[in-house]
């Protein structure tokens, strides 16, 4: 009887040691496979805009431009031959304001909801794929514009490496700068009767060797210390099984 309690004791305890060594080795790898990393959320501004049929470039400093000349129709696919950009519009709600949302696959800095003599300007910082519950001034909408521009212009500059050698000792140095790129990114900000634009430059600098960022993780340790249970647990419950048999 008391073997056969020390063999399930040791049993209980090997596995307990292996399901231990396994969700350590597990949490030792942060992040799943194919996940997704966090977007960037959108801040929205609003303004309201009067005029007949103001465009894209009356609105802002925006490159290109995509007119829905008609009422928006929930799930419908609005494309542009002549750019590839294409709209989804979703959840169109009737009423006192008619509202629909969107997904594009393009960036879109601006989107000018019109109805009547007015419309509304919705700003998006940074640009986004994804409008939700834009609202039109009325229970209608003559039109909706999408405003975008292309890659923001960037510059780079790096250094070449140098080397020098002496006669007496082989000796060579390298020296190698980071690489600076700057992003010229436009904000737009509309009122009635003018728009005033204020760009705004973004200094990325990347690391000498074009490495990423060293996030200061390390598994090292957890991985050994989950490998010492997963294999301490396997031997223990091999040990209780001979000790059962003889």
């Amino acid at each position: 009887m008391n073997q056969r309690i020390a063999h399930k004791v040791g049993t209980a305890i090997g596995l307990g040691s292996m399901l231990v060594g396994a969700a350590v080795l597990i949490g030792a790898f942060p992040g799943g496979a194919g996940a997704t990393p966090d977007q960037v959320q959108s801040t929205t501004s609003t303004s309201v805009v009067t005029g007949e049929n103001p465009t894209c470039d009356d609105l802002g400093d925006f490159e290109f431009e995509f007119k829905i000349d008609e009422q928006p129709v929930e799930g419908t696919t609005y494309t542009d031959p002549d750019t590839g950009f294409s709209v989804t519009i979703t959840d169109v709600t009737e009423g006192n304001p008619m509202t629909f949302s969107f997904t594009t696959n393009t960036p879109v800095s601006a989107v000018f909801v019109k109805a009547g003599n007015g419309g509304i300007l919705y700003l998006f910082d940074p640009p986004t794929t994804v409008g939700t519950a834009l609202a039109s001034p009325k229970d209608s909408i003559s039109h909706v514009s999408f405003c975008w521009n292309g890659p923001p212009p960037t510059t780079s500059t790096s250094s070449s490496s140098t080397s020098s050698t002496t006669s007496s000792t082989s000796t060579t140095s390298s020296t190698t700068s980071s690489t600076t790129s700057t992003t010229v990114m436009g904000s737009t900000s509309t009122t009635a009767g003018g728009s005033t634009t204020t760009m705004q430059a973004v200094t990325t600098t990347t690391p000498p060797g074009g490495g990423l960022p060293d996030t200061g993780s390390d598994s090292g340790p957890l991985v050994v210390l989950a490998t010492g249970l997963l294999a301490g647990g396997i031997a223990l419950i091999a040990a209780t099984r001979r000790f059962g048999r003889s």
